[in-house]
């Protein structure tokens, strides 16, 4: 049986600000060396939450839930991804305890992942797409949340962040949604906090080369649902992964910026709710960080595009 990956939703931080609301901003683009260009950057506004970063996990996942019509009893295990997992232990346990009790998922097994930054969500929904594979489980949900801390971090000479949560559901059933097609990855051992100037291109591209595997072209997929990088980096990556301008779900770079792993299901989500996805149409869904690269190529199938994950305007 095919994977499916159904219930795409996501929730934002409650709070929408324009980009030069950043406490000092003016320091902050001297700091990251940015020219005050916002239409160049790809700068709009940004999410803010006043609750727990965890909470945003919750409320995603339980629309997931909701949409996919999966009981929580019926699933077999729970992937919880984010690029940090603030304080230690004891925190770890009250978030953890705080996502399974909100959910009614206190009886299923949680495995926390971390470590590869903002592309950890996509790599978490590769590792449940090979549990599946063992035959062993039948329901995995997949979630994750990040929330900047510190105000003064959120723009970066890469990106601008937002505070968000994004999940689906992998399963083995046939459920209204996506068919994984593929699964891609490249790695690279570095200790920079940047791949270079090609912005992780050469990376990129050494991934997608996998794609002839399952004889596929980059050309042949109609959306590819990427990291919400500033504008020339984003172009820059894609194109030396073998995809043309035209292909790139570029509306919420400006919309939401930087929404940690959370991007390509949150721009998956946005990109099926604007026009419904024929079925047998080819997404691909990326996201790259310094040292790795995951991609997953989906194939629509069924009801994958009858509603938003949530109202546009709302979080």
């Amino acid at each position: 049986m095919d994977t499916t990956i159904a219930g795409v939703a996501y929730s934002l931080g409650e709070d929408a600000h324009d980009w030069d609301d950043l406490p000092d901003v003016d320091e902050a683009l001297a700091r990251t060396g940015l020219s005050r260009e916002p239409e160049l950057w790809g700068w709009g506004q940004y999410r803010r939450t006043r609750g727990q970063p965890v909470d945003l996990a919750v409320a995603s996942a339980r629309r997931t839930l909701a949409e996919t019509g999966v009981m929580p009893g019926d699933i077999d295990a729970v992937l919880l991804c984010a690029a940090v997992f603030p304080g230690g232990v004891n925190e770890h346990r009250a978030d953890t305890h705080r996502f399974l009790n909100s959910l009614g998922l206190d009886h299923a097994p949680l495995l926390g992942l971390t470590l590869s930054r903002c592309a950890t969500l996509v790599c978490g929904i590769r590792l449940a797409d090979d549990m599946l594979a063992s035959g062993r489980y039948r329901h995995i949900l997949v979630a994750s949340f990040d929330a900047i801390r510190d105000e003064h971090e959120r723009l970066a000479s890469f990106a601008l962040f937002s505070d968000a949560g994004a999940s689906c559901l992998l399963s083995q059933e046939a459920l209204p949604g996506y068919r994984l097609v593929a699964s891609v990855a490249a790695m690279q051992a570095t200790a920079g906090a940047s791949d270079g100037l090609d912005g992780g291109g050469r990376l990129a591209a050494q991934a997608n080369r996998q794609l002839s595997h399952a004889s596929l072209q980059p050309s042949q997929l109609d959306k590819v649902c990427h990291d919400n990088l500033f504008l020339p980096i984003l172009s820059m990556r894609e194109q030396m992964a073998g995809f043309a301008r035209p292909q790139l779900y570029l509306d919420n770079v400006t919309r939401l910026g930087h929404c940690f792993g959370c991007d390509p299901l949150i721009n998956l989500a946005d990109h099926a709710a604007s026009s419904p996805l024929p079925d047998g149409v080819l997404l691909g869904v990326y996201s790259g960080t310094p040292g790795v690269r995951a991609g997953l190529v989906l194939q629509a199938c069924g009801a994958s595009a009858a509603r938003p994950s949530h109202p546009r305007s709302l979080s």
